[in-house]
């Protein structure tokens, strides 16, 4: 019973960093001089960028669908 504890302790620690870097990441704003990037940037259907400010439509985007 020990072990398990320890083990399921691990795993939420774990988890609990990854979710406070995952918040704490998505709340960082850009440092000052630093060049706005946009839907041409990256080819990844799931930005967290483009779900944030970008176009709500895909085809809107310069970026090129794969499926």
């Amino acid at each position: 019973m020990g072990n398990f504890l320890v083990i399921a302790g691990i795993l939420l620690i774990i988890v609990a960093i990854y979710i406070g870097s995952y918040y704490l990441n998505a709340n960082t704003k850009a440092p000052e001089g630093a060049k706005e990037v946009g839907c041409d940037t990256c080819n990844s259907l799931s930005c967290s960028l483009r779900k944030k400010d970008g176009p709500d439509d895909i085809d809107d985007c310069e970026v090129a669908r794969l499926d």
